[in-house]
């Protein structure tokens, strides 16, 4: 069911152009995030690491 409800607000993200989706009810706090914010590469580069 997670998945159903992962891929239905992913689904609706993309349609509104939502980057970000907050579960205000569970303590992870996201349920979804557009890769297009997904800074980790950057931060890796600019700490010296390479991928």
């Amino acid at each position: 069911i997670q998945e159903e409800v992962y891929n239905a607000v992913k689904e609706i993200s993309e349609l509104r152009g939502y980057s970000l989706v907050l579960d205000r009810a569970s303590d992870s706090g996201i349920i979804f995030g557009s890769p297009k914010i997904d800074i980790s590469n950057e931060v890796l580069q600019k700490l010296g690491y390479s991928n």
